[in-house]
């Protein structure tokens, strides 16, 4: 796979910014991955293996609560 310099960089400061599993890291790992068109296991094979137990850490948590926001919104 091919890094070109934009997700280089967004990989450099998303990697200096996720230091918790917070919401925030959730969001911004879907981010990259939407603005970059990648599946979420490249994205994650990319990142250095802290940011990785961020990540998943951060999507064991937060990924429950996206799954049941969006039922809630197609509900009537």
């Amino acid at each position: 796979m091919e890094i070109d310099e934009g997700l280089t960089q967004a990989l450099r400061a998303f990697e200096r910014s996720a230091t918790a599993a917070t919401a925030t890291v959730f969001l911004e790992f879907t981010r990259l991955r939407t603005d970059f068109k990648l599946k979420p296991l490249e994205l994650f094979n990319l990142l250095g293996p802290p940011t990785r137990r961020t990540v998943a850490l951060a999507q064991a948590a937060f990924q429950p609560l996206r799954t049941s926001i969006v039922q809630l919104e197609d509900s009537p």
